[in-house]
């Protein structure tokens, strides 16, 4: 059985705390992923 920690280690919190403060985030259009999708 995998290890399962209760805390996310240093690399999650950091991608995490980015995420939430990144202003320059991309929208996705959804459209076109569906599109994408719909293509596999």
């Amino acid at each position: 059985m995998a290890f399962v920690s209760e805390r996310p280690n240093k690399t999650t919190l950091a991608a995490m705390k980015e995420a939430e403060t990144y202003e320059n985030l991309e929208t996705l259009d959804l459209n076109s992923f569906r599109s994408f999708v719909d293509s596999l």
